[in-house]
């Protein structure tokens, strides 16, 4: 069963039986083949991570530019990021918004459904990349946000698949001449 087919990288998402991986591993013109790992989101020390202190020492404030956040989600209206965000697409396992696996254009972005499992990570994300209020200022504040939404609800838990990863860096890259 085909998952995903890509149009700028090599590859293709599959689900095979044992059988099936078997004869993949084997077939003419396959290079490698790599598990759909299930990735959970986390959150470091984030500004002073990726040195925000130094741009903004730098005065770079982002303006210009569009920060590109692959999380949960990100909740558009949130009053950190108001006007914040300008394109939104999902690729995940029947989990969008619109309950398929691909949704773009407005409220596609929207965070995964289930906040109790930690939905709004994305939102917190976006808020240190390009978050603007009185008592913090992210890191691009001028920047505007795109909103990939990768993340569903599975049975072990909130979780992102690597396929549906690479289909909104695929997204992103699709984008590359419409946002700096």
């Amino acid at each position: 069963l085909t998952l995903r087919q890509y149009g700028t990288v090599p590859m293709v998402a599959l689900d095979v039986s044992i059988d099936g991986l078997s004869a993949l591993e084997y077939a003419p013109g396959v290079v490698a083949v790599h598990p759909d790992r299930l990735i959970e989101p986390s959150l470091a020390e984030s500004v002073p991570l990726v040195e925000g202190d130094l741009a903004h020492a730098r005065n770079y404030d982002g303006a210009g530019t569009v920060v590109a956040i692959i999380d949960t989600g990100v909740e558009a209206s949130h009053p950190f990021l108001a006007g914040k965000v300008v394109e939104e697409a999902c690729y995940t396992n029947f989990d969008c918004p619109n309950r398929s696996s691909v949704q773009t254009g407005p409220g596609a972005g929207a965070p995964c459904a289930d906040s109790s499992a930690g939905c709004y990570h994305g939102t917190h994300v976006a808020g240190i990349a390009a978050g603007e209020g009185s008592n913090f200022t992210g890191v691009a504040p001028a920047a505007d946000i795109m909103a990939v939404q990768v993340f569903s609800e599975t049975r072990l838990g909130i979780g992102a698949y690597t396929s549906d990863i690479i289909a909104g860096l695929e997204r992103i890259y699709e984008l590359k001449d419409t946002h700096n």
